[in-house]
């Protein structure tokens, strides 16, 4: 008893972790392991409290575990069941649930009556009257609950303070062989990604690409192979475009008069701009300097959205243009001619005159990179990463021997890293990355990134 008593004690303060050997397949020590398990650790209501995210203010916040409080649940898995539907596994961290309840997605503000509670054995589900603390309970076919959100009575106002997901740090883009399964193969992804939030579907509309992000090469392959073996469906991966970027480098002024006349009113609307370089992510602001009444205020709404259209296509390679400031400061207009539209195509035009004459740069996305790693691997790493055109921030030892690399790393460069981290540390490192900021890309660098966009787009339009 007093073995079991400080083990139970130690192994709940993770100052003890137990290792047991077995095999699922050959169901050794399965048993051992589950009684383990059921004797030793600790019980979810011996935790007495949880951490909940406050939704008034933002802020962590205890939250006394109490079979008798206000219900609260979290949804920790997913599963999408072609006989039984969608299935949304429940903790439930305080209170109990019954059937008929009326429960609140906290995420959505939206509420739901319980007609069915399931419980897990194995690979079935039996029902149930009623889930209590402790409990993992099932629900069946909700729609608007995914994995990680807050569900409970109406009383609460917080949600479970998970720990921090992942982030994806390996993406291809892909697309169906046969143009007609392509909703198929996207709709099919999506349910993966359901159950797996680790596994980001998403379509880039700059590159009107479908990407697929996950932890790893390998990761990604398995739901690859679902696919090809479950739904016979052959598509085709390649490594993803990056969003470049254009602005200007310099102030210039640009005057532009839309004028066209074919039979009844015709079209007319002058603009003349002031453009500037605006600092690094600050995006696009439009300023106002019309005075006298040349241009009336109900044209300019139509200047300004000329203006953000504008900001689709750049001059370069016709990448979105980012970080500038127009001002406009004068134009003229036809007492019955003009139109919104005269003047939203004016503006489209002066804009594009301007990014011309503004000296041009091509921008690329740089991101924060993070490696974790062995202190002995961390020479190579660096070597690796300064082929890569990166830029080490710095280096700190953390605990087991490991070293903890920070570098800002062009994003064309970390397309594969996962790859590459892998072969330099025989898969004992791992990173995370974030999008940090754009930076100037210049020299052979840029022509080639210009040139391959002038490819695409002609393709496109041959398409």
């Amino acid at each position: 008893t007093e073995i079991f008593d400080g083990f139970s004690k130690t192994v709940s303060k993770c100052k003890f972790i137990p290792v047991v050997c077995g095999s699922s397949l050959e169901n050794g020590g399965i048993s051992n392991l589950l009684e383990i398990i059921a004797k030793s650790f600790p019980s979810y209501i011996s935790k007495k409290h949880f951490k909940a995210i406050s939704k008034q203010d933002n802020k962590e916040m205890q939250i006394e575990i109490s079979e008798n409080g206000n219900f609260c649940g979290f949804c920790f898995k997913t599963v999408l069941d072609q006989f039984n539907g969608k299935l949304s596994f429940i903790r439930v961290l305080n209170g109990e649930i019954k059937k008929d309840d009326e429960v609140l997605i906290v995420e959505k503000n939206n509420k739901f009556k319980v007609t069915k509670i399931l419980q897990p054995f194995g690979n079935k589900i039996e029902e149930m009257e009623k889930g209590v603390t402790g409990d993992i309970i099932v629900l069946q076919k909700l729609d608007d609950i995914s994995t990680t959100y807050t569900i409970g009575s109406k009383d609460i106002s917080y949600t479970y303070a998970f720990d921090k997901l992942p982030q994806p740090v390996y993406s291809v883009a892909i697309s169906a062989k046969d143009k007609n399964t392509e909703d198929k193969l996207i709709s099919t992804l999506h349910k993966f990604s359901e159950e797996d939030p680790t596994l980001i579907v998403k379509y880039d509309p700059e590159t009107k690409q479908n990407v697929i992000s996950g932890m790893g090469e390998l990761h990604l392959e398995v739901y690859f192979s679902k696919i090809r073996k479950q739904l016979k469906l052959e598509f085709e991966t390649s490594i993803p475009r990056i969003n470049y970027k254009e602005t200007i480098t310099k102030q210039v002024e640009s005057r532009y008069k839309h004028k066209k006349q074919s039979g009844g009113h015709g079209q007319y609307g002058e603009v003349a701009i002031r453009v500037s370089p605006n600092k690094r992510g600050e995006g696009f602001k439009f300023v106002n300097s019309i005075v006298g009444g040349v241009i009336p205020k109900q044209y300019i709404p139509g200047v300004e959205k000329g203006l953000i259209e504008g900001l689709n296509n750049g001059v370069l390679g016709k990448f979105p243009i980012i970080d500038i400031i127009v001002e406009l400061f004068d134009g003229s207009y036809h007492e019955v001619d003009s139109s919104e539209m005269s003047f939203k195509i004016a503006a489209r035009q002066a804009l594009k005159d301007a990014m011309t004459k503004g000296d041009p740069i091509l921008l690329e996305p740089i991101m924060n990179l993070s490696v974790y790693a062995m202190d002995k691997y961390t020479g190579d790493i660096i070597s690796d990463l300064n082929g890569k055109r990166g830029k080490i921030l710095g280096m700190d030892p953390i605990p087991g021997g490991l070293t903890l690399i920070k570098a800002e790393v062009p994003h064309s460069e970390l397309l594969r890293y996962a790859t590459d981290l892998k072969s330099i540390t025989q898969g004992t490192a791992s990173f995370e990355l974030e999008f940090s900021h754009y930076s100037p890309i210049t020299g052979k660098l840029a022509e080639q990134v210009i040139e391959e966009r002038k490819k695409f787009i002609t393709a496109e339009e041959e398409e």
